[in-house]
C-alpha cells in the first residue's frame, strides 16, 4: 500500500512541471491582490478542486505505460490497488485544503471582515467540493478510460441543472431553503460524503476488477 502511494507521487513529481505550480500561485496571488478579502475566500473554495484533478492525470499516464497490467501481477490484490489510489486522492486534497486555510488565515490577519469562521466555512466547503469531485472522477475513470474526466464534469453540470429544474418546478422557496442547508451544512455533507465515497469505491473496485480480471 505504502509503495503504490510513493509511486504516486513519484509520477506526481514527474508529470507536473514546477512552472504548473509557479502558474498557479501566481494566480493565487493575482486573485487575492485584486480580491483581497473576498480572494481569500475564492481561493479557499477553489484551491482544492483546483488540483484535485491531479489522480485523474495520473491514471491518465498510467493507462498509457500500461502500469496495471504491470501492478496486478504484484503480491498485492485489485482492491488494495484501488484503495491505494483513495487514498492519495485524500492526502492531496487535505494538503490543498489546509494550505488554502492557511492563506486565508493569513489574509485575515488583514483585512478584518474575513474571520477566522469564515476561512473554515469556505475552507470545508472546498474540501467538500474537491471529495465530491474526485468520488466522481475515480470510478468513471476506471469505467470509461481518459475521456471519464470529462464525462464526469458534464455529469455533475447536468446533475444540478437538474436539481434547481426539478426545485423550480415544485415553487420550492431558495433562500429558505439555503438556510436550512446552512443551519445543517455540517452534518449533511458528512451524511452525503460517506453515501458517495463508499458509492464511488466500491464502484471503482468493482471496474478496476472487470478490466483486469
Amino acid at each position: 500500500m505504502k509503495g503504490l502511494i510513493q509511486k504516486d507521487f513519484y509520477v506526481m513529481r514527474e508529470r507536473i512541471r514546477p512552472l504548473n505550480y509557479v502558474l498557479i500561485a501566481l494566480v493565487v496571488l493575482g486573485v487575492l491582490i485584486y480580491f483581497q478579502a473576498v480572494g481569500a475566500m475564492y481561493v479557499a473554495l477553489f484551491l482544492p478542486l483546483l488540483l484535485v484533478g491531479i489522480p485523474k492525470t495520473i491514471m491518465v499516464y498510467d493507462t498509457q505505460c500500461k502500469w496495471d497490467k504491470l501492478a496486478i501481477a504484484l503480491p498485492t490484490t485489485r482492491k488494495t490497488i484501488v484503495t491505494s489510489r483513495y487514498l492519495f486522492f485524500m492526502l492531496i486534497t487535505v494538503v490543498m485544503s489546509t494550505m488554502s486555510f492557511g492563506l486565508c488565515v493569513i489574509v485575515g490577519l488583514f483585512f478584518k471582515e474575513l474571520t477566522l469562521v469564515l476561512c473554515v466555512k469556505f475552507s470545508l466547503a472546498g474540501f467538500t467540493l474537491a471529495l465530491f469531485y474526485g468520488f466522481l472522477t475515480i470510478p468513471t475513470g476506471y469505467a470509461l478510460g481518459v475521456n471519464g474526466g470529462s464525462l464526469a464534469m458534464i455529469f455533475s453540470v447536468m446533475l444540478v441543472l437538474a436539481v434547481a429544474y426539478v426545485l423550480k418546478q415544485f415553487n420550492v422557496d431558495l433562500e429558505s431553503l439555503a438556510l436550512w442547508l446552512a443551519n445543517y451544512a455540517i452534518i449533511i455533507g458528512i451524511v452525503v460524503l460517506a453515501i458517495v465515497g463508499t458509492i464511488s469505491y466500491k464502484l471503482s473496485v468493482h471496474f478496476y476488477t472487470k478490466t483486469y480480471s
